[in-house]
């Protein structure tokens, strides 16, 4: 059953959960779960992790189309699961993220199905030093993640877990990010 998700409770600025001590100061996008309104529990949402200036600078482009590509690599530890995202300004490309999970780890799958399932996904700029969430979109849910969780379980299968890191330093040495962007 699909989990309608849509905001409905007028302007909010949503508060993510607190950052990992990983990602304080990064530039990245993650996906990640958090409940918003407790009428609709926890959800997959989308954080786009910047610096101030950078927040800012993308806080002013809306709206923007948001694009999303998916695939899976196997590399020699393992099976590992990547999403490029972009935002588009018009046609121009104002800028690209790119996040590996690790597909072996049931709570990856598990929150890629529910996401899936639901009929929206937020994406929130996050302020990378403070944490704090600037701006943030919700998007009718066309990114077929629940289709990504059972394509990249069913590839797995029975085979073992190698060690994450090591696939994710793999795939960054011999797939540049037109690579991931062009493949099937």
């Amino acid at each position: 059953m699909r989990l309608q998700n849509k905001w409905m409770q007028g302007e909010y600025v949503l508060r993510p959960p607190p950052l990992p001590a990983a990602l304080v100061g990064s530039s990245s996008c993650t996906l990640q779960q958090a409940t918003f309104d407790t009428d609709i529990g926890r959800e997959g949402y989308i954080a786009i992790l910047e610096d101030p200036d950078y927040c800012a600078k993308l806080t002013s482009l809306s709206p923007f189309n948001f694009h999303s590509k998916s695939g899976a690599i196997r590399t020699s530890h393992g099976l590992i699961l990547f999403f490029v995202f972009q935002i588009f300004e018009g046609e121009r490309n104002e800028c690209t993220y790119e996040t590996f999970l690790n597909p072996y780890r049931i709570e990856t799958i598990q929150m890629l199905s529910g996401a899936g399932q639901q009929s929206h996904l937020k994406v929130l700029l996050v302020n990378s030093v403070s944490a704090e969430c600037c701006n943030w979109w919700e998007f009718d849910n066309t990114f077929n993640l629940n289709e990504v969780a059972a394509n990249v379980a069913r590839a797995i299968g029975n085979k073992p877990a190698g060690r994450f890191e090591d696939a994710q330093q793999e795939v960054r040495d011999n797939y540049s990010l037109d690579d991931l962007l062009q493949a099937q």
